[in-house]
């Protein structure tokens, strides 16, 4: 298993950030893409996160902080000997719930 914690937050409803924590079996998470997925699906339908996305480098859609590091979903592969990764949203753009923010008023889709 890989437990994930995800910094959760929905600015609309005024409520403080906070950390949900997730287990995940090793077998379904080869990519970050492949936990948030099975997280939504199997364990937390109301996490938000860019799901309509090209999963091949392609659309730049799903940038999101892996232990303080900025990183593409789709193409960060989870290592053999990791058993933890905190997922956060990019902070150089506006948080509009979760792991969802606004690119369109940010530094926008590139890594730098």
């Amino acid at each position: 298993m890989i437990s994930v914690s995800i910094r959760r937050a929905d600015p609309a409803c005024g409520k403080e950030p906070w950390i949900e924590e997730y287990k995940v079996p090793r077998s379904r998470a080869r990519r970050v893409l492949d936990l948030l997925e099975y997280i939504q699906e199997e364990l937390d339908p109301s996490l938000g996160w860019r799901t309509h996305i090209c999963r091949d480098t392609c659309c730049s859609a799903c940038w999101v902080m892996v232990n303080g590091k900025r990183k593409m979903a789709c193409a960060t592969v989870i290592r053999d000997d990791q058993d933890s990764l905190l997922l956060e949203p990019v902070s150089d753009s506006p948080l509009i719930r979760d792991l969802v923010v606004d690119f369109s008023k940010g530094k926008g889709r590139s890594g730098s």
